[in-house]
């Protein structure tokens, strides 16, 4: 279904379910970090990868809601591939490649 991400100072990084135009059900709550700058959800909305400039990234499965995946670096923006097998993650100047099955390996 159709989601968002939602920051809320009291409550952190939080997932709903959308009705129409609308937020629906509570999801899920994903971290109460306030560093998350970054956010993206893979091309097949499978995934789910965030970080922040002090926040190191994580990936998390958007079916279970658990975390499949953390990098050991933070991460101050994020984007994957068009077919979702590469996460790009931007570190101070500096660009690094993830490769997707591997980081989901573990």
């Amino acid at each position: 279904g159709t989601q968002a991400v939602v920051w809320d100072n009291e409550n952190g990084l939080q997932v709903y379910g959308l009705e129409g135009d609308t937020l629906g059900n509570l999801l899920t709550t994903l971290t109460r970090f306030s560093n998350n700058t970054a956010i993206r959800y893979s091309p097949d909305g499978n995934l789910l990868a965030f970080g922040g400039p002090r926040t190191n990234v994580e990936i998390w499965d958007t079916q279970t809601w658990t975390q499949v995946a953390r990098l050991p670096n933070e991460g101050a923006g994020l984007a994957f591939s068009p077919d979702g097998h590469t996460l790009a993650v931007t570190i101070s100047w500096d660009i690094q490649l993830w490769d997707v099955e591997t980081l989901l390996e573990g």
